[in-house]
């Protein structure tokens, strides 16, 4: 039924659902999509930032919302020197990442609902 989907969220109908923005070396995508989802989203909304990488801006920024964002933080990279273009090395990269953080988010943490967001897009409102 559609009720389910119209529910407001502060009814605990979403708490099993985890929004997610998806980062690696952009701080200032970052920090517009943040600031763009959390206008947006009920507060009772889990929001997640997956970082892929080490980059200090990213951390800076998402330390910088402090209780309302939670960090998760990918750091392992596999070796890919068997592959020969640049691009193969690039989206298995970040297909490693999404792994990672469905593996968390919903193996790990048991959400069962989990909205991805990549750190340079917006909800439009």
């Amino acid at each position: 039924p559609m009720e389910k989907f119209v529910a407001d969220p502060l009814d605990g109908a979403w708490e099993d659902t985890a929004v997610v923005i998806m980062a690696y070396n952009r701080p200032s995508y970052l920090r517009r999509t943040l600031d763009n989802v959390l206008a947006q989203v009920p507060r009772g909304l889990m929001v997640f930032v997956s970082q892929d990488g080490n980059n200090q801006g990213v951390k800076d920024v998402i330390s910088s919302y402090h209780e309302r964002i939670r960090h998760i933080q990918n750091y392992p990279r596999a070796d890919l020197s068997s592959l020969r273009n640049s691009w193969q090395k690039g989206y298995t990269y970040i297909s490693l990442h999404y792994r990672f953080m469905f593996e968390m988010l919903l193996d790990e943490l048991k959400f069962k609902r989990v909205i991805v967001l990549e750190d340079d897009m917006e909800i439009a409102p």
